[in-house]
């Protein structure tokens, strides 16, 4: 099994408060795993967003760059669910790549 670094950065620079109780968070993925994030036809990323109530969306691909920025945006707790829905999506498309 391969160690990594975290294949997850959150930071607090990543937070931000929005309009009305509504926050921002922006969380950074690899690349080779924003695929499996997506989904098929953004299947995946729908059943994140219904799962959790936020509205979750990835950078586009940027040539020579191996991480991708996700924007998780919604009340606190919705944002709070989407990322850890992401963290532990991310850590096992991962695994599976091992």
């Amino acid at each position: 099994r391969r160690t990594s670094r975290n294949p997850l950065v959150a930071s607090n620079a990543g937070k931000r408060n929005t309009s009305e109780g509504s926050t921002e968070e922006k969380l950074v993925i690899p690349d080779s795993v924003a695929g499996r994030l997506i989904g098929r036809k953004g299947s995946y990323l729908l059943s994140l967003e219904t799962q959790s109530g936020a509205q979750i969306s990835l950078s586009p691909r940027v040539p020579n760059m191996t991480d991708r920025i996700v924007t998780v945006v919604g009340r606190v707790g919705e944002v709070s669910a989407a990322c850890k829905l992401i963290k532990d999506s991310v850590q096992s498309f991962e695994d599976l790549e091992v």
